[in-house]
């Protein structure tokens, strides 16, 4: 073949690469796709590449080709080298795509198809629809009770939270039992995400201030 043997009496003469390029004008890359079969030399180059390498370009071509008719059996037989050369890289361009299909199909899709599932599972991670339990308090003020619903996923995450509470604009100023440090904590809550430390909060502010956590209600999963 005519790579292996451009190679072989390459070695042979003692030739690097960059020498053999050197004496045909050429770049040691050209050298290097001939060896390797992605190219070949045309008709004058193969000529000079026989010289330098001390040999015929039958010899070179691996076959014997009659002196009357050799150099368009050159031409030809490089022709047929580019051919097939052609070929071989059309072939492995499919094989490239057919590749590139087979990851996109067995691959990419899964894989954006279970991103898209993470992100949907994030996005609807405290929804109604994961409730897995609530709970409703009522914590005693002296005679001002603050009621308190909350629901929450599998994790404990608040889906909902609702609280229905005596506001500062109650008439309590002659009694003096209002109190709106209780008020402000109370609706604070609204603003929690974690059912559990809603809950310890929650029961820590009445062992500090005073006051009863009653719980009244609950459904599914316990805090």
């Amino acid at each position: 073949m005519l790579s292996e043997n451009i190679r072989t009496l390459r070695k042979n003469k003692g030739f690097t690469q960059e020498d053999l390029a050197s004496r045909l004008h050429v770049t040691r890359q050209t050298i290097s796709k001939w060896e390797k079969g992605v190219s070949v030399p045309d008709a004058d180059l193969l000529s000079k590449l026989a010289e330098e390498l001390e040999t015929n370009v039958g010899e070179l071509l691996g076959a014997k080709l009659e002196i009357q008719a050799e150099e368009n059996a050159v031409v030809e037989q490089l022709s047929r080298l580019n051919e097939q050369l052609a070929i071989k890289n059309r072939r492995a361009r499919r094989i490239w795509k057919v590749l590139a299909v087979i990851g996109i199909v067995f691959i990419a899709i899964p894989l954006l198809l279970s991103i898209f599932g993470l992100i949907a599972f994030n996005y609807n991670g405290h929804s109604v629809q994961e409730q897995a339990g609530s709970t409703h308090y009522e914590y005693q003020d002296g005679e001002y009770t603050y009621s308190i619903d909350i629901a929450y996923d599998r994790r404990y995450k608040l889906v909902a939270c609702g609280i229905d509470s005596p506001g500062p604009e109650t008439d309590s100023t002659e009694s003096g039992q209002f109190s709106t440090e209780t008020y402000d904590f109370i609706n604070s809550l609204t603003d929690m995400t974690d059912a559990k430390k809603l809950d310890k909060q929650l029961r820590s502010y009445a062992e500090e201030h005073g006051g009863t956590v009653i719980v009244t209600a609950h459904e599914g999963l316990e805090l």
